[in-house]
């Protein structure tokens, strides 16, 4: 794995057609033949959820719900830089929201 600074200082995402996310990464990530500049997290449902506890996500849930949503291996959202993993886990915490409408958190 290696790891290459992309034109960007912090990572920024853009609000696609459907919904989801592209998250674009402040470090290019290089794992075996796969090159990752950019991670789109598709909005989630209900079964993406499985097994996931909401209210209190651990790190290695986190990285197991990104890689369900981008459809890349948990290996590979495991080798993002921490300012990246930070950015990408805030994205996930956005599309959870912050709870009901009587406005207690999930």
């Amino acid at each position: 794995m290696t790891t290459k600074d992309s034109k960007s200082k912090k990572p920024f995402s853009t609000t696609n057609a459907d919904g989801s996310i592209t998250v674009h990464l402040k470090e290019i990530l290089t794992l075996g033949d796969e090159t990752l500049g950019e991670l789109t997290l598709a909005k989630p449902k209900a079964k993406h959820l499985k097994g996931v506890n909401i209210s209190n996500m651990r790190a290695d849930e986190l990285i197991q719900l990104a890689s369900k949503l981008s459809a890349h291996p948990p290996a590979m959202i495991g080798e993002l830089g921490m300012q990246d993993f930070v950015f990408v886990s805030g994205v996930i915490g956005d599309f959870l929201g912050g709870g009901g409408e009587d406005g207690k958190t999930l």
